[in-house]
């Protein structure tokens, strides 16, 4: 099943405003942009004076360029309102419609359009237009003139208000927002194509089988600030689905180290192929990433993650309280051996050999947690303080063998038993249908 190509996408956007997507690469070297003058050229033109005009005709005055379409329902929808602009500011800006479409479709609409038939604007229409000098995709669009002819905003058509085109009129200039078209390929994560132009993410998460063809290593991360602006990530190169389980359900557990967490509180019921995960989970990596707006809390991330992994698997997860087998750590204080001198990190006389000299009892409960072969939760119940600093020689290949442990421990006043003790663990069950 894990040789298949897997792709699994958990894409969840919640935008904090308008998002954009990518568009294919082309020339608009040939188109004009803001800041660029007109060419004079001369068109037909109707309802207006004449029946044609050149565009410096209108200089000497501001002028919109209303670029629509006959499938646009918002286009002809707003013609009433550019009508009533073009009424309130009368002879001191000129608006036109405009439109690639061929006369005979904009005369086929026009039967059946009662807007069309009673707008009191002029009309470009066909392929010598105004509009064949700008590069667009979507309508409308409008095109800001200044009187001197000089392209001055290229925008959406919500910017056509009172305002906007009173200060048109009166500076010469505006601030309205640019217009971009950009054209989305549904044909690939929309990531893909819009990240690039607009960084704030609500809400977003990826998860693949890592490719052995490639290698990157192993990252883990958690709560990273991004440069984009502040934002949860869990981010995770080479990980397998019991471990990304327990990354999500830690935060709600006594346990507070990920790498303290033993895969045998993770109880898989799961029937079917989707077993293969848990059971030999170790050939079974995956990518994982996770990203987040910080409005949203820690844990509200991780319960996102656990229902997005539950997706994944078909599945449905939960803790309960076991009672399971744990390797518990006992102390007698008064045979301790307590280092005198500055604590010094760990040392690994050889492999598997650890050495301890006025260590910190928090690092060896670290190591011990960290690097030990067995299966079971390492439970401290020594009563020993983090900070005391201690003497102690251990091999970790003995934890597998309790009495040879024990032999070893007992000179520094240590023993470990295998009891039962309560712990949350991760429930892993078939999803059912509701």
């Amino acid at each position: 099943m894990f040789h298949k190509i897997i792709f699994s996408l958990f894409l969840t956007i919640s935008l904090l405003s308008c998002l954009h997507a990518q568009t294919a690469q082309k020339d608009t070297s040939k188109y004009l942009h803001i800041g660029d003058t007109i060419p004079d050229f001369e068109f037909q033109i109707s309802g207006y004076k004449t029946t044609t005009a050149k565009m410096s005709d209108f200089r000497g005055k501001p002028v919109i360029l209303d670029l629509w379409g006959v499938f646009c329902s918002s286009c002809i929808e707003g013609m009433p309102h550019m009508e009533d602009l073009q009424k309130q500011f009368g002879d001191s800006i000129q608006i036109i419609l405009v439109t690639r479409d061929a006369p005979q479709k904009v005369a086929a609409l026009k039967k059946r359009s009662e807007i069309l038939k009673t707008v009191q604007l002029p009309f470009i229409v066909g392929d010598n237009t105004p509009a064949k000098y700008f590069d667009y995709t979507f309508v409308p669009q409008h095109i800001w003139i200044d009187k001197n002819g000089v392209v001055k905003a290229i925008a959406n058509a919500e910017e056509a208000n009172r305002a906007n085109i009173s200060k048109f009129i009166n500076q010469g200039s505006t601030d309205v927002r640019v217009k971009k078209d950009l054209l989305v390929n549904h044909e690939v994560p929309l990531i893909n194509f819009w990240y690039p132009y607009y960084k704030t993410i609500g809400v977003y998460s990826y998860l693949t089988p890592q490719q052995q063809e490639y290698s990157t290593g192993t990252l883990s991360m958690r709560h990273l600030r991004s440069d984009y602006g502040h934002r949860t990530r869990i981010s995770n190169d080479a990980i397998t689905i019991p471990n990304l389980y327990i990354q999500s359900y830690l935060p709600f557990t006594e346990t507070k180290d990920e790498h303290s967490f033993p895969n045998e509180r993770i109880i898989c019921k799961m029937s079917g192929k989707r077993k293969y995960y848990f059971q030999d989970s170790s050939k079974a990596l995956f990518t994982y990433d996770l990203i987040a707006d910080s409005s949203i809390s820690p844990k509200q991330v991780y319960r996102y993650m656990q229902g997005q992994l539950d997706l994944f698997l078909n599945a449905r997860s939960h803790l309960e309280n076991i009672s399971t087998p744990c390797l518990v750590i006992h102390a007698d204080i008064s045979k301790i051996q307590l280092g005198s001198a500055t604590i010094k990190p760990f040392t690994e006389v050889n492999q598997r050999l650890y050495s301890a000299q006025s260590v910190g009892w928090q690092w060896i409960k670290a190591t011990i947690s960290n690097k030990c072969y067995s299966p079971h939760q390492v439970i401290d119940e020594t009563g020993i303080a983090g900070n005391t600093k201690m003497d102690l020689v251990f091999n970790l290949n003995h934890w597998e063998n309790l009495p040879l442990l024990n032999k070893e421990l007992e000179p520094y006043g240590l023993s470990v038993t295998l009891e039962d003790r309560m712990l949350d663990c991760i429930v892993i069950e078939d999803a059912k249908e509701e």
